[in-house]
């Protein structure tokens, strides 16, 4: 009888440690719930983007991927940053390749089109970043908007825009990401760096390499927030019903002043 038992009860076994194996891999919400069989919240970011994503010692770090590891906890799901460059985001998104947008993006009329927003988590403006030795010459009220005035933006975000749209006597020039335009106002190529308040506040406080200021009167009114694909409208609600709760129970706010101790409005 035992000898005709073996054979089932090893096959019995084996399913079990099999399911053991994929709970393993299965995620705890903050609530303590664990969920069996559910996708990873794949998140799309562009780690150029101090203090909003970048990396440090080889770790993504800042404001969206903190917010990224506590929303994937609050979802019960495991978590996988996708990196792309900025621009390459929107047409990961449509194409299937990620979950969300968690990069710093603005919300645009242009962007709406593509894309839905979930509900904003933080009002900018665009900003420009100056040296503090010309800080006479370049903070006068009207000199960014003189004929020939240097000004530098990133390829493809709403400082592209505005520079475009409001700066047509400026001598204007672009580059790839933030750290590339920073590198150009350090080295006297241009003198204006236009960017979110984020990024203008992070390297007008970074103290490892002085001698950056910011004008702090926002060029611009911008809202920050996630991107899902359109037709994801139960993600999207999902999105907003954490936000909603982080916010009730002061979650959101310790997140941003931690990564951005200074904010300056000048009316």
């Amino acid at each position: 009888m035992q000898g005709l038992c073996a054979k089932p009860m090893i096959r019995l076994a084996l399913v079990f440690l099999l399911w053991l194996g994929c709970a393993g891999d299965t995620a705890t919400s903050s609530g303590g719930k664990r969920v069996f069989g559910r996708a990873p919240l794949r998140v799309g970011i562009s780690p150029d983007y101090a203090p909003i994503a970048f990396e440090k010692d080889g770790e993504l770090t800042g404001i969206e991927p903190e917010m990224a590891r506590m929303l994937a906890a609050d979802l019960g799901r495991r978590l996988e940053f996708i990196e792309r460059r900025f621009p390459e985001l929107i047409p990961a998104l449509e194409a299937g390749e990620i979950d969300v947008i968690m990069a710093g993006m603005s919300v645009t009329p242009e962007r709406s089109r593509r894309v839905a927003f979930a509900t904003p988590y933080l009002t900018v403006g665009q900003m420009a970043l100056v040296r503090e030795a010309d800080l006479a010459i370049v903070g006068r009220p009207k000199a960014l908007h003189s004929r020939g005035a240097r000004v530098g933006y990133e390829k493809g975000t709403t400082g592209a825009r505005f520079v475009h749209a409001e700066l047509d006597a400026a001598d204007t020039r672009e580059y790839e990401n933030p750290d590339g335009g920073v590198a150009a106002l350090r080295a006297r190529e241009i003198d204006y760096f236009i960017h979110d308040a984020p990024t203008i506040w992070h390297f007008a406080l970074d103290r490892s390499d002085e001698g950056l200021s910011g004008l702090y009167t926002p060029l611009t009114q911008e809202y920050l927030a996630w991107a899902v694909a359109r037709q994801n409208v139960e993600l999207r609600n999902q999105l907003d019903r954490v936000l909603a709760n982080w916010m009730k129970e002061g979650r959101l706010s310790p997140i941003l002043l931690r990564w951005i101790p200074l904010r300056v409005e000048i009316k």
